[in-house]
């Protein structure tokens, strides 16, 4: 599924680093119109899936995956405190590390990336 907040201005205490696209943009936004746009981004994926097009996906995966191609700082389970190049995502779904030229995979919640520290 996909959620996003849309106006939505205030949030439960829990939610730290909530944030929605009115408040991130600094205005109300049209329902209507992020749905319409919303949805035309999954027709063209959609298309896209169709017709069998996995390297344009990949580099519009790629293109839009935070921090790809930058060192990154995150912390590991283990509480290890690690600094390494973002290389993108296996196709088992594990996120890639090069870290000094050696390659780490990292399952989903084995780290946190370091962002708002």
């Amino acid at each position: 599924g996909v959620g996003l907040n849309i106006n939505q201005k205030v949030f439960p205490e829990n939610l730290t680093h909530a944030h929605s696209l009115g408040l991130a943009l600094g205005k109300e936004l049209d329902l209507y119109q992020v749905l319409k746009i919303v949805l035309k981004h999954f027709e063209s994926f959609y298309l896209q899936l169709k017709a069998a097009k996995w390297d344009h996906i990949d580099q519009a995966y790629l293109q839009s995956l935070y921090g790809y191609g930058q060192p990154i700082s995150f912390t590991t389970n283990s509480g290890e405190n690690c600094t390494a190049t973002l290389m993108g995502v296996s196709p088992e779904g594990k996120i890639l590390f090069s870290d000094n030229g050696k390659l780490k995979r990292y399952g989903f919640k084995e780290i946190r990336f370091n962002i708002y520290s």
